[in-house]
């Protein structure tokens, strides 16, 4: 059973990944030639453009990984699939070789992908009296941090309304299943098939000798409140719009109720692919 056909696409392009927009350039040539009609998309869309995502069939961003996130924020608020083009050196997100984007445009307009539904974090954060300070959502990691400031953060956690302790740290992220490649492995936590439904947390540089993540249900809802603290902390969902977080501030946490339509081509070979891309982070770049 074939999957409906792409026609209409929505493009998301990194200008210093993809240098005059080559790339782009060839797969809107390639799209028009079968039938498709390709919309150019910015990173900072008003509400027209809104609009516009909202009828597309796809969209699909050229660059990194950084590129797929903000095409997921474009995108998932419409439940519109997502597909990444890979110009970068990782790509655990943009997957999709630009040495392949004639069979790919034929697979998309032939009904020949699956589409991968990932969990997606939603993020409240209110000051002591309880008023909003922002909302957000994250398909990677909710963040609290110390940023520049040069002390280490105290976080009080609680988990499903039970205070769990304070963490002494850097920082203390949730994160889905598909940012567990990410700054949550960096910081030390376990690498999580994306297929799974749960919420891990990990601290960053905690100043202790526990330095372990917790792993939770997906119906879990965490609370961040920051302790004592002489600074302003920093709150970020996939690393976007910083939100500042004082004494007593709370951050909630939990699963959004919208999860994020990953379009893939073939069958999922998370674990297979996983030790290339682990490796290309250590290769030195190419000589220019």
């Amino acid at each position: 059973m074939t999957a409906p056909v792409i026609r209409r696409v929505g493009l998301l392009s990194d200008p210093y990944k993809d240098p005059g927009a080559a790339t782009a350039a060839r797969l809107i040539e390639i799209l028009q030639r079968q039938g498709c009609t390709s919309f150019a998309l910015s990173r900072e869309p008003d509400a027209d453009e809104r609009e516009l995502v909202r009828s597309l069939d796809l969209v699909i961003s050229l660059g990194g990984d950084g590129t797929f996130l903000t095409a997921v924020h474009l995108a998932w608020p419409y439940e519109v699939p997502v597909l990444g083009v890979n110009l970068g050196s990782l790509g655990f997100l943009a997957e999709v070789d630009p040495a392949a984007l004639e069979e790919t445009v034929t697979a998309l307009t032939q009904g020949r992908y699956q589409i991968e539904r990932r969990l997606m974090l939603e993020m409240l954060a209110e000051d002591r009296d309880g008023k909003t300070l922002g909302r957000d959502f994250a398909l990677n990691e909710v963040l609290l941090t110390r940023a520049f400031n040069h002390r280490i953060v105290p976080i009080d956690l609680s988990i499903n309304g039970r205070a769990i302790e304070r963490v002494s740290c850097d920082g203390l992220m949730i994160s889905t299943p598909t940012g567990s490649t990410g700054y949550a492995m960096a910081a030390g936590g376990p690498i999580v098939d994306p297929a799974l439904e749960l919420m891990q947390l990990t601290p960053v540089a905690p100043h202790s000798l526990h330095n372990r993540s917790y792993i939770l249900t997906p119906d879990s809802v965490v609370c961040l409140t920051l302790g004592p603290y002489p600074y302003d902390a920093l709150l970020s969902a996939d690393g976007r719009q910083h939100i500042h977080i004082q004494y007593g501030d709370r951050v909630h946490v939990r699963r959004a109720e919208t999860r994020l339509q990953l379009l893939r081509l073939g069958d999922s070979a998370f674990f297979r692919d996983l030790p290339q891309k682990l490796r290309g982070r250590a290769e030195p770049p190419e000589p220019h």
